[in-house]
């Protein structure tokens, strides 16, 4: 058998080592991004087999349909999309903080803040903008072969209109799915705040349990304690009390996640409808995000630090987008004063980027969370 083969029920027995592999095609040369292919599946058959059937021959399928490997731009998580008020004022005092931004290369590197002393020549004032949308989305590990200073992606914020004169039954993609699963519509409210009340006491037995469950073992490791008598616990002793700690760690650890679960459920429970999808007036998705005209979205510029405090996640980027009386929906037309927007977040390939077959974009999924208001003020 060729050495760039896979085979697909072998399983290396690797021990603690993990195997790296470099898929390859059938001339033995390493798999390229947006070069397309296509697949056969040989099947080989025991000899075995061949005499039982009395049909020497192996199995060879018809090739699939041609595709090509991309690599996918990191997906704006919609949980950070956060909208914020510009507070200018002439105090000096700014409660939103300095938002630090290093832009593309073919801009210049500036500071931007919303507020404070104007003096230095590099740093431009946002007195021009109203608001201003912060977001993250994962750093970004590309393969070696795609590694380029060019491949950069654009982070491209859009605004979708909202009309509050919605019919109750108006079919959105979450209805639809409800629909399809069960024959029936959504849940009423009373069935949904029903089912987080559930999910709320279910998670606190489990905390209690867990609770209870670290009380006892904490009292194994004082009995081992003090059973030494102030001397150093040793022998069999130490490996019981290395034991007790070691499951201390794990259920102080599972019982630290569902507290976090209870949390995000409470939150579920007080604000029923944020996590549910966005119930938009016209069809959006990927495709459509896509032909968005470039005046009618706004582009994200990396933060050098994460917030204002100026710590951040190593794992993630930060991003910022200002939006002011030129900013426009993704219709094109100009923001209307106390009028609400979703907002989502397409990541595509930048302008630089020269051959956009090898990458694939991302489009944030639009929740009743992500509501903007505009406000020219």
């Amino acid at each position: 058998m060729p050495p760039f083969t896979v085979q697909v029920f072998g399983r290396p027995d690797t021990g603690t080592i993990k195997p790296t592999y470099t898929l390859q095609d059938s001339d033995g040369d390493d798999i390229v991004y947006g070069q397309k292919y296509v697949v056969v599946l040989l099947a080989t058959y025991t000899e075995d087999y061949k005499s039982e059937i009395n049909d020497f021959s192996n199995f060879l399928s018809a090739p699939s349909d041609s595709f090509a490997l991309t690599f996918t731009w990191p997906l704006v998580n919609n949980k950070s999309i956060v909208p914020k008020p510009i507070n200018n004022n002439t105090t000096g005092n700014n409660d939103n903080g300095d938002i630090l931004l290093s832009y593309q290369d073919d801009f210049q590197k500036m500071q931007c803040y919303v507020a404070g002393d104007d003096s230095d020549d590099d740093v431009n004032k946002t007195s021009d903008y109203t608001s201003y949308i912060t977001f993250t989305a994962p750093k970004i590990t590309m393969p070696t072969s795609l590694i380029d200073d060019n491949n950069i992606p654009e982070y491209r914020c859009i605004l979708l209109p909202i009309e509050t004169q919605l019919p109750d039954t108006l079919l959105t993609e979450e209805t639809l799915i409800n629909l399809l699963k069960t024959g029936a519509g959504e849940l009423s409210k009373e069935e949904s705040a029903l089912s987080v009340e559930v999910e709320i006491e279910d998670h606190l037995g489990k905390e209690m349990q867990l609770g209870l469950a670290i009380t006892e073992l904490n009292k194994q490791k004082d009995g081992l304690i003090n059973d030494a008598d102030g001397k150093k616990v040793s022998g069999k002793a130490a490996e019981q009390l290395k034991a007790v700690n070691s499951k201390i760690t794990v259920l102080t650890k599972e019982k630290n996640a569902i507290t976090k679960l209870i949390a995000l459920a409470k939150s579920k429970k007080e604000n029923p409808d944020l996590e549910k999808n966005a119930k938009l007036s016209f069809y959006f998705n990927l495709d459509l995000a896509q032909q968005v005209s470039a005046g009618n979205y706004s582009l994200g510029y990396k933060m050098l630090t994460g917030n204002n405090s100026g710590t951040q996640d190593a794992n993630k980027d930060y991003f910022v987008v200002f939006v002011g009386a030129e900013t426009t929906d993704n219709f094109g037309n100009p923001l209307v004063n106390d009028k609400w927007y979703y907002i989502t977040v397409l990541t595509t390939s930048g302008e630089k980027v020269s051959n956009t077959d090898v990458f694939t974009d991302s489009l944030s999924v639009v929740i009743n969370r992500n509501k903007f208001q505009y406000l020219n003020k």
